[in-house]
């Protein structure tokens, strides 16, 4: 009979561990990524053991107090099928809901999906992980976010998320304050922003949110002038096709899709038609 999985949070002395199963899995995170995680929510992140082994991580994280978020379920290809996804699931399920949690959300894999649909798992939307490259562009009236500039783009995001994401937001941009762009009319009015951050293979832009189309193609065109003969990632959500659109125009192919899915109520579901690119599986 297997050996029952061990759980654990994850701390930072764990993050070699995270990053030799994300480069298994063919990943795009880099450590910078694994320590926002932390930073965000510590308690929220886990890793499993079997028979003594290191094997397995899950994260989870808490925005504005009402949605949870799952992410990086990634298990060591030799200890699969042996309850360990299952168990890191339920872990963070399990704080999300101490936590009075009562929205859960996550993309997943077409792999995965069957797994979640078992736990309670339900579709919201369909999003597509395009791929592309860095090429020039003019710029538009986008221009580099400034301290000024964040209190209306965490009010935008909150409109077309559904839920605040000030603490994820402020780190990303941060983090590369150069490539945090935003776009505004010829009267000052904030149209959309973006934001991109590096992989370890690729630049992927997470988020991108615009009001308009015309502004939502100014802000990836930006961006894009910003990785220059570089490779990027996008994902999109479908019930934007303007954003479909817009990466075919730019040359973007498609790479795999992902399912948007709640688990318990969804009272926050936001404008996915205004959202040109998401923050990622990791972080919605």
């Amino acid at each position: 009979m297997s050996a029952t999985p061990q759980l654990r949070q994850l701390v930072e002395a764990d993050l070699p561990l995270a990053m030799d199963l994300k480069l298994l899995a063919g990943w795009n995170q880099t450590e910078a990524d694994w320590r926002r995680f932390l930073w965000l929510c510590p308690e929220g992140c886990f890793v499993a053991a079997v028979e003594g082994r290191d094997c397995g991580t899950a994260v989870a994280t808490i925005f504005d107090g009402k949605v949870g978020w799952i992410a990086m379920i990634l298990v060591h290809p030799d200890l699969r099928r042996r309850g360990v996804g299952t168990a890191l699931m339920g872990a963070c399920i399990e704080f999300l809901r101490g936590r009075g949690i009562s929205s859960i959300k996550l993309d997943a894999t077409p792999a995965g999906k069957p797994v979640y649909e078992l736990l309670g798992f339900v579709d919201e939307y369909q999003l597509e992980r395009r791929q592309g490259t860095g090429r020039a562009y003019a710029q538009g009236t986008v221009t580099t976010l400034t301290p000024s500039d964040l209190g209306p783009v965490l009010a935008l995001d909150r409109e077309v998320c559904g839920v605040g994401r000030g603490n994820l937001l402020r780190r990303i941009a941060e983090e590369n304050p150069s490539m945090a762009r935003v776009c505004r009319s010829a009267s000052g009015d904030l149209r959309g922003y973006a934001m991109v951050r590096p992989g370890s293979s690729a630049w992927h832009v997470a988020p991108c949110v615009a009001t308009a189309a015309d502004a939502g193609a100014q802000l990836l065109r930006a961006t894009l002038a910003g990785c220059l003969d570089e490779p990027v990632l996008l994902d999109l959500v479908l019930e934007n096709p303007d954003a479909a659109a817009l990466a075919d125009e730019l040359g973007f192919t498609f790479q795999r899709p992902f399912t948007r899915m709640y688990l318990g109520e969804n009272p926050w579901p936001g404008r996915p038609e205004l959202v040109y690119a998401t923050s990622g599986p990791e972080k919605g």
